[in-house]
């Protein structure tokens, strides 16, 4: 049984390496694989079906961290336990939102909708991808074999998308926190489900590379947390639009039912702060997945 993947523009021609490749590590993400159709397209089409967004400019946020670091240590590797002054930095939604200035064009995309300018009919939902801009993403760096690992990794991040995607759910409300949170998530479940060859022979470089927004790079917090906890756990969470406060500040707390071993995680913080409302609590999730990063 193979996938979806289908041309649509790009002139790529679809691989059976890459069907193999992703039904083989895709582990609960296949299911969702095998239902929604898988597009290749080319830049133009891609910026007509995902037009390029707003990212957070690097600079910016490393500036803005500096200042939540002040407030959050007394000195290096001593926490600051004064909870109202921490939450005062992030609790408002034009935190990140200040430092969105660089633009960002897209490789992959989960979409819902069709734009009314869009003369062809593409069914919806629907995961859509560059080749192009992934062959270019993979010789920046000047490796070889890497293609067929990319392809692979970006269906699985879009693939993520689509699981956690919920129409009667309004992410909006969280601000532009929701977006850190779910592009690290995806980013880092599509990782998790890598060989620990492919992720140091020819990926880890490539996700990590300065040039791809902090959105996506701050993976890592979440790679860390995934060697001991399910992504999915995480996923069926953020689904329902609960943000997943028991990972705050790199805190697991496992419901009752799961092993103990899960306790090993309880690390360096030894709290959770639970009285932040939704946005609040958004933003400063946001922050700690930057701020670990």
């Amino acid at each position: 049984m193979l996938l979806q993947i289908k041309d649509y523009d790009s002139g790529y021609q679809p691989s059976k390496t890459i069907d193999k490749k992703v039904i083989g590590i895709g582990g609960f993400l296949v299911n969702l694989a095998f239902q929604i159709p898988i597009f290749t397209v080319s830049e133009k089409t891609m910026d007509m079906l995902a037009p390029p967004k707003k990212v957070l400019n690097r600079k910016c946020l490393t500036e803005m961290l500096e200042g939540y670091r002040d407030v959050y240590y007394k000195e290096e590797g001593e926490y600051e336990k004064d909870e109202e002054q921490i939450f005062n930095v992030f609790s408002k939604g034009e935190t990140f939102e200040r430092c969105r200035k660089d633009l960002f064009y897209n490789v992959g995309a989960f979409i819902t909708h069709i734009p009314s300018n869009f003369i062809d009919q593409i069914d919806v939902p629907a995961i859509i991808i560059s080749p192009d801009r992934i062959r270019n993403w993979a010789n920046s760096k000047r490796k070889t074999g890497v293609f067929v690992n990319l392809m692979s990794f970006v269906i699985l991040h879009e693939l993520v998308h689509a699981y956690v995607y919920n129409r009667k759910l309004d992410r909006s409300k969280f601000g532009y926190a929701s977006s850190v949170i779910e592009e690290s998530l995806a980013d880092a479940t599509a990782y998790s489900h890598f060989p620990e060859k492919d992720r140091v022979t020819n990926l880890s470089e490539l996700l990590l590379d300065p040039s791809r927004p902090p959105e996506y790079t701050s993976y890592v917090y979440w790679a860390e947390t995934f060697r001991v906890v399910d992504p999915l756990h995480v996923l069926l969470l953020w689904r329902r639009g609960v943000i997943p406060v028991m990972y705050l500040h790199g805190v697991y707390l496992p419901p009752p039912n799961l092993d103990p071993y899960y306790h090993f995680f309880l690390h360096e913080f030894y709290h959770v702060r639970l009285f932040l409302k939704d946005k609040d609590l958004a933003n400063e999730l946001a922050a700690e997945i930057l701020l670990h990063s």
